[in-house]
């Protein structure tokens, strides 16, 4: 088993925790190391009783300060992050998880319910904007 796939099996088993009709896994390694994962979920209390956009406004807060972009914060938060109605993606929460950490690679997939077998799966667009500008790598199913 190669690395890549033993980082989508633990992926995999991350899915499992989804109590959604579609499972989705993610884990973000750095030298091979997990520093976080991730899977999806309904939005409301999504992070251990604070809604999921309040944790991820405070991390790009420090992203932010961080970077010293040339954009004001209300620009730099709402361009394509956590726009979301309905759910929290598992690369979102493993994103917000894991803080700053440029360099690492994003492992992304999607569990079938009936037999646990992995499915295709890639970020959405607004999940693949936030892995980018952390500096993440993405490598999926």
């Amino acid at each position: 088993m190669t690395r890549s796939e033993k980082y989508i099996q633990l992926a995999l088993e991350e899915a499992k925790k989804s109590s959604m009709s579609k499972q989705h896994g993610a884990v973000i390694v750095l030298r091979g190391r997990v520093l976080s994962k991730g899977h999806n979920k309904y939005q409301g209390r999504a992070l251990g009783g604070r809604i999921w956009r309040e944790e991820l406004q405070e991390t790009l807060r420090k992203d932010w300060i961080h970077r010293e972009p040339d954009v004001p914060f209300s620009i730099y938060s709402n361009s394509m992050w956590g726009k979301s109605g309905c759910s929290l993606h598992a690369e979102m929460d493993a994103i917000i998880k894991a803080g700053y950490c440029p360099g690492a690679t994003l492992y992304v997939t999607r569990r079938r319910v009936t037999d646990g077998m992995a499915l295709e799966s890639t970020p959405c667009k607004r999940c693949e904007k936030a892995a980018q500008r952390k500096g993440l790598k993405i490598a999926s199913t």
